[in-house]
């Protein structure tokens, strides 16, 4: 088997859990010596249908109905990809002799049984990496049975098991007793969900908020005990950094006056450095949050879910006492000693886990 080749990493939207990982990989992957590639889904899409992933992230964080309906409207979007990038990206991979993919998203199904046809599929080294507790939209749309794909669950609902994780930053947990006294709230990458109504209920509790928004419009009304931050509403993750590379969304700090001067981090994303520092994560259970919560030790305050996978995130988080959902923790009073029995049990799962990225390493540098 070629190991001469690079990794291909393959990500997708819509939000970043199905791409932070991606990029985390690629980053640790180079810093331990290894090729890799990232390649994003709705890169390859017909010019019009691209344009549109832009204006559906407004919509669906707007209007978090309407992005629940069109999550249940989901369909194989293979036909609306651009077919002349697409022959081009399969024939480099011919040309390369690309034979490891790690993949984060079901929609790269259909491409890489294609590009097996060519080569050959039990000649392909597949891991399908699952960051949900159950199988989430993409991959629910295709068959994905067969002996050829390595199916590597990092967190399983139907068998109550977290797997793996991956350690974001590589910085040591902070302890409890030594963090901030501010709670991160958010809507996952795309700001969708229930998160803006709880703001007030919160801050009349007088409970310090670190809040991350989306659009400038979300800045208007602030509250005094609260800090916001924002990702660059103008970035997209197919956009390339100066050495043609994926990034990690641009993130800065709001200002009195509600200018945002953004910069990048490219290890990992920024927003990591106020989770890591935090009480809680109040957000509906994306596997973006989940990864956070994993890596950080930080508990997880679930708010409605985006669907019934992140149902089963949930589900699992409260399971092995990870974290809880807001009403639970509204019934006791906000408590900060229920959180910190959760951080505990986060420090220990975290533990028992394995690191993804770093087993990966190990089995494709001594095969074990």
């Amino acid at each position: 088997m070629s190991k001469t080749s690079p990794i291909s990493i393959l990500c997708a939207g819509p939000g970043l859990g199905f791409y932070i990982p991606g990029i985390l990989a690629h980053r640790q992957l180079n810093q331990a010596g290894l090729a890799a590639v990232v390649h994003v889904f709705e890169d390859f899409l017909v010019e019009h249908k691209k344009q549109n992933v832009p204006k559906a992230k407004i919509n669906f964080h707007r209007n978090f109905s309407f992005a629940l309906m069109g999550q249940n409207l989901a369909k194989d979007p293979s036909s609306h990809l651009d077919e002349y990038q697409v022959e081009q990206l399969l024939s480099l991979w011919q040309k390369e002799e690309r034979r490891h993919f790690m993949v984060f998203s079901g929609f790269w199904i259909p491409l890489l049984r294609r590009y097996g046809d060519r080569v050959g599929i039990a000649e392909l080294f597949i891991d399908l990496c699952h960051v949900d507790s159950a199988p989430s939209t993409s991959w629910s749309l295709f068959d994905t049975a067969s002996a050829e794909y390595n199916h590597v669950w990092f967190n399983n609902w139907e068998n109550k098991k977290v797997s793996y994780y991956i350690d974001v930053s590589g910085a040591p947990v902070i302890p409890y007793e030594k963090r901030g006294k501010s709670f991160v709230i958010h809507g996952g990458g795309w700001g969708m969900g229930t998160y803006k109504e709880k703001l007030n209920e919160l801050n009349r509790s007088k409970l310090m908020l670190d809040v991350i928004a989306y659009e400038y419009g979300d800045l208007d009304q602030r509250h005094e005990l609260n800090n916001y931050y924002m990702i660059d509403p103008q970035w997209n993750t197919w956009d390339l950094d100066q050495n043609g590379l994926h990034q990690f969304p641009p993130f800065g700090q709001a200002d009195f006056s509600g200018k945002v001067s953004f910069k990048e981090n490219f290890h990992y994303p920024e927003i990591y450095n106020i989770i890591r520092n935090s009480m809680a994560i109040i957000s509906k259970p994306g596997a973006g949050t989940l990864l956070d919560s994993l890596s950080s030790a930080t508990p997880l305050v679930s708010l409605k879910p985006f669907g019934g996978y992140e149902n089963k995130n949930a589900l699992l988080w409260e399971h092995f006492g990870l974290g809880t959902s807001f009403e639970n923790w509204e019934a006791s009073g906000f408590s900060e000693k229920l959180l910190s029995e959760m951080h505990k049990n986060l420090v220990e799962m975290r533990a028992s886990a394995k690191d993804y990225i770093k087993t990966y390493i190990n089995n494709f540098i001594y095969g074990t």
